[in-house]
């Protein structure tokens, strides 16, 4: 009954004993909360509930850091890095390009099942269609 008590009746917790640096320099490289719990020895509802705020400047130092990092590998001449950032931060895009594909003069493209085709059939449209494709290569 003594511990219901304690858990019930207002009681302050104990004063957590894990600095709040511990736990910004941990999220500073990237732990996540899993992780942030078997260091510390607290839940992850613990942890939100006392650290909230640390756990959000932890959090973006690391954002900044990445960022930071980021920016000097394209500053530095990395092309790939100065692509990926400029579709990110400054809306650029690789140009897209349409195509569409019909059958002849503007129909829909023809298109058959082999498989309920005979032998003959087949071989006669293989035939037909390899006839079609040089005489369209022939023209240029």
């Amino acid at each position: 009954m003594r511990g219901w008590y304690n858990r019930h009746m207002g009681r302050k917790p104990k004063p957590s004993k894990v600095p709040n640096e511990t736990i910004v320099d941990l999220l500073a490289i990237g732990c996540n909360m899993r992780e942030l719990e078997i260091v510390t020895g607290l839940s992850e509802d613990t942890l939100m509930r006392r650290f909230s705020d640390v756990i959000e400047e932890g959090r973006a130092q690391f954002r900044v850091g990445l960022r930071r990092m980021q920016y000097a590998t394209a500053k530095s001449g990395n092309v790939g890095m100065q692509i990926w950032l400029g579709k990110q931060y400054l809306d650029q895009s690789e140009p897209q390009h349409r195509v569409e594909l019909t059958g002849k003069d503007g129909a829909p493209i023809e298109y058959f099942k082999a498989e309920k085709m005979t032998t003959p059939q087949l071989e006669a449209s293989v035939i037909e269609t390899a006839e079609r494709i040089a005489k369209q290569a022939a023209k240029g």
